[in-house]
């Protein structure tokens, strides 16, 4: 039980560390997913991320 003035740990939290670090995890893996990410986001930085930041909503 934690003390009064800590918030309680959520599963989640509790299991942080099991999670997949890889550095690469913001890249598309497969074809179609480049092209719905690009449709999305407009076409990734120089770094591969796709920031979405000159994309008009609604395309």
């Amino acid at each position: 039980m934690p003390e009064p003035n800590e918030p309680e740990k959520s599963d989640e939290a509790a299991r942080m560390d099991e999670v997949d670090a890889n550095p690469n995890v913001h890249r598309a893996t497969e074809q179609d997913e480049m092209q719905v990410l690009t449709a999305l986001y407009g076409e990734p930085d120089v770094d591969g991320v796709f920031r979405g930041e000159e994309v008009s909503p609604g395309g």
